[in-house]
């Protein structure tokens, strides 16, 4: 049963990130399987292995900006409501095609010009020679990645929940002091009465 708390933005990110594990099934399980049969050597050649390394990373990777835009979802809905009510549905799917698109696309664009290989060519051809399924990245195509993957949607990560949490101590301050103002102006309009 779906609570009716939850937003139709935060049910529509939710039903992506089960996604990944029809990819996982349908794809990247099979091919461990037979590399596990294989006693693994990998028979499957180069192309499938780059595919399934990159398909996986991608998986990880939009798992996080998944989890980044589940944040802004609750950020808007905590700190700027308003905001947060004229957001439509084309928003949420705007969220859940940039949590696809962005990582895919940060892996693939190094690949498709060969960068993530200058350099490394000896450790390809002995990937090859003994049938290990590893798809190699030179250091500056890893900086690269490990920017935009991790340490630029870790940084949005922390500071929307830090503003979450500053926005809740907010409130919750304001809170008891209404609270006794209040009581305060009862007891008096009591007392006066």
């Amino acid at each position: 049963m779906i609570s009716s708390k939850i937003s139709k933005r935060s049910r529509l990110l939710m039903a992506s990130v089960s996604m990944y594990y029809t990819v996982i099934g349908a794809f990247l399980i099979p091919c461990a399987v037979t590399q596990r049969i294989h006693n693994g050597v990998w028979v499957l050649g180069p192309q499938m292995c780059t595919s399934m390394n990159v398909l996986e990373a991608v998986i990880s990777a939009s798992t996080f900006y998944h989890v980044i835009f589940l944040a802004l979802d609750m950020y808007l809905a905590i700190c700027k409501p308003l905001a947060y009510r004229m957001l439509t549905s084309r928003s949420s799917h705007l969220m859940i095609w940039s949590s696809w698109i962005l990582p895919l696309a940060i892996f693939v664009i190094p690949m498709l010009f060969g960068w993530h290989q200058l350099g490394k060519e000896l450790v390809i051809m002995c990937q090859t020679v003994y049938g290990i399924c590893s798809t190699v990245f030179n250091d500056y195509v890893l900086l690269f990645i490990a920017f935009f993957l991790s340490i630029l949607p870790f940084a949005a990560l922390i500071t929307m929940y830090a503003l979450i949490l500053r926005a809740i101590v907010e409130l919750h301050e304001r809170l008891p002091r209404d609270k006794s103002r209040r009581i305060k102006k009862n007891m008096r309009l009591k007392s006066g009465a």
